[in-house]
């Protein structure tokens, strides 16, 4: 059993990112449910790796993989980057493994701002995205550098990851600067300039390692009245 992805321009084309060494059922299951959390991902020719490569190391460890990523069918290929899919498992019987699905975005609810504070770790990246979907925000406020050995930024991961849930563009926002208080800032700023400063109700989106940090800073923000607004938050 495999962990492959297809080319997002041709299903003939695809790439075998890992061997599988493990047959227990209730492995695959839970692995099967992780591999949903590998938003489609661009991969370099050159140094033949992805260029969201930290997230992959997080399964890696978790399930002791070893990463091969060989390409198949991509010879003579003129491009020096390639867009791929959300991986699956793959039998060598040709029964294919499909999936978890994404949680589909279907309502959103009016004035819902919706900070999303970055997380390393892609599988409680993805729990926190997930979050933020499920509270039915109207906008979606994406906060992260680049992380580790990943040459894509955080905001730009969680980015695609929404839109994979049919979450429309124009309703996400990138900060690509994650220090306090300056992406609280910036945010509102944003929202300034978008005409979109009333009636809103803000929450914040983050681990529960973060929460203690962000919200003490918050508190500080509010006594010295550079803040008036209030948050909430998702954990």
């Amino acid at each position: 059993m495999n962990i492959i992805s297809f080319s997002s321009k041709d299903k003939n084309k695809f790439i075998i990112i890992s061997q599988v060494p493990f047959k227990e059922k209730d492995i695959i299951s839970e692995l099967t449910k992780d591999l949903n959390c590998l938003y489609p991902f661009r991969f370099s020719l050159k140094k033949n790796k992805p260029l969201n490569l930290e997230d992959f190391f997080f399964l890696k460890e978790k399930y002791n993989l070893q990463l091969i990523f060989k390409l198949n069918g991509f010879e003579n290929h003129e491009q020096k980057k390639l867009t791929f899919n959300t991986p699956f498992l793959y039998y060598k019987n040709n029964i294919l493994l499909p999936p978890v699905l994404k949680p589909l975005y279907k309502e959103k609810k009016k004035g819902r701002v919706c900070l999303i504070f970055p997380e390393k770790n892609i599988l409680t990246r993805t729990k926190i995205l997930n979050e933020a979907i499920f509270l039915g925000a109207e906008i979606f406020v994406n906060i992260g550098e680049k992380k580790g050995k990943n040459k894509e930024s955080t905001s730009t991961l969680m980015t695609r990851y929404l839109l994979g849930c049919n979450i429309a563009l124009e309703n996400i926002i990138k900060i690509n600067i994650e220090t306090l208080p300056d992406c609280i800032f910036e945010t509102l700023q944003i929202l300034e300039l978008l005409d979109k400063k009333e009636n809103l109700e803000f929450f914040i989106a983050c681990s529960k390692t973060q929460i203690q940090v962000i919200s003490k800073t918050i508190r500080k923000l509010r006594k010295k009245g550079e803040l008036q607004i209030r948050f909430r938050y998702i954990c």
